[in-house]
């Protein structure tokens, strides 16, 4: 994905929260990894009752996990 394409998917998506356009920036075979759990696309949109609320997790292994956060 271009950096052009990111911005516009960040703009549509997340400041204009339209998640009917989550199609046209998102693969059929989407697949998101965050802090151990597994979501497609199907379970990553219905578990979002169509619309992105937060992004916390984008790093593997967790950041949780490491000594250095402990107390953070």
């Amino acid at each position: 994905m271009s950096i052009a394409l990111f911005k516009e998917m960040f703009e549509q998506m997340v400041v204009r929260k339209d998640a009917g356009a989550a199609g046209r920036y998102y693969h059929p075979d989407f697949v998101m990894y965050s802090d151990g759990l597994r979501q497609d696309f199907a379970e990553f949109a219905a578990s979002h009752d169509g619309l992105i609320h937060r992004i916390w997790e984008t790093t593997w292994p967790s950041w949780r996990s490491l000594d250095a956060f402990e107390n953070y």
